[in-house]
């Protein structure tokens, strides 16, 4: 008879407090019109309203993601992290709609 491994219950991390500048900071981007543009590179625009799609259980909108993801790759450009390149969200639907050699452009910089 086989012995199958116990499966380990994932520890929970505890994340640090935010601190009352970091809480008004939040509360400053969640509150107001929701298409103020509060950040603005790597030729995107975060939107209070795309912010909101971290509220709760929302999905995520693919302005929040790309803009991560630029944030990852702009962090790697610095020695002590690793180089990283990240495709844009609509990469897999461009890839099945048009097939690959509609995304060379997107591919040249790899």
């Amino acid at each position: 008879d086989a012995v199958l491994p116990v499966e380990e219950k994932e520890k929970e991390v505890e994340l640090p407090l935010l601190t009352e500048a970091q809480l008004k900071l939040v509360e400053h981007a969640y509150r107001g019109d929701p298409n103020e543009i509060l950040a603005r590179k790597f030729n995107l625009n975060v939107s209070r309203r795309d912010l909101q799609t971290l509220a709760g259980l929302n999905w995520l909108n693919d302005e929040v993601i790309n803009f991560y993801m630029n944030l990852i790759i702009e962090r790697g450009k610095d020695s002590k992290w690793p180089k990283s390149y990240a495709f844009n969200t609509f990469f897999y639907t461009k890839l099945l709609k048009d097939g690959p050699q509609s995304l060379r452009r997107w591919t040249k910089r790899v």
